[in-house]
């Protein structure tokens, strides 16, 4: 591949196209109004996002670093911040920002814990294994959300679930199979 030069071997695509078909059941795309315009710009907002990261996952990976993971997360951090202020001033026009002690919490902990924490653990898992590998084992994080809403507010298991989740750890076990020689030294 041009952006990441990983061998693409059929246990890998089939892992690949096993946890895809697990996922699509999973967010029941059945549910997905197709006349809405905000909901399949929505949806392809979000498609846009994960393919934009899944492609910065494979730039990072390909190179060296020499610089350190706080000024990379500062950066990335600047950069985010730069393009997303002019958006909400233009697309917010109407809404002033009332600075409570619980908004500068909320702030604090989406810059410190999700974002920070979060950008320091994925170089670390880019840092053990292929791209391709860690993005397939990112397919859990719904299953672990359904997993942890049904433990704390109930709600029904159905079998299209048990059958979606199965075939995401499936595909996850086919990836992680043919990804095991992929991996590269720790950074």
């Amino acid at each position: 591949m041009l952006i990441a030069p990983e061998p693409l071997t059929g246990s890998k695509i089939a892992g690949v196209a096993v946890g895809f078909c697990g996922l699509a059941l999973f967010m029941k795309p059945g549910l997905v109004d197709w006349t809405d315009a905000r909901s399949l710009i929505g949806n392809g907002l979000s498609l846009l996002a994960a393919i934009s990261w899944a492609i910065g996952s494979c730039l990072y990976r390909r190179q060296a670093w020499i610089s350190s993971f706080w000024s990379q997360t500062w950066w990335q951090l600047a950069v985010g911040g730069a393009l997303s202020l002019p958006l909400a001033l233009v697309l917010e026009p109407d809404r002033p920002v009332v600075w409570t002690p619980g908004l500068v919490a909320i702030l604090a902990y989406n810059w410190v814990v999700t974002t920070a924490l979060g950008y320091f653990l994925w170089s670390r898992v880019l840092a053990l294994m292929t791209p391709a590998v860690a993005g397939q084992a990112v397919t859990l994080t719904p299953v672990g959300g359904f997993a942890l809403s049904t433990a704390m507010f109930g709600g029904a298991v159905t079998a299209d679930i048990v059958v979606s989740i199965g075939l995401i750890v499936f595909g996850l076990v086919l990836t992680l199979r043919s990804g095991a020689e992929g991996r590269g030294p720790m950074r």
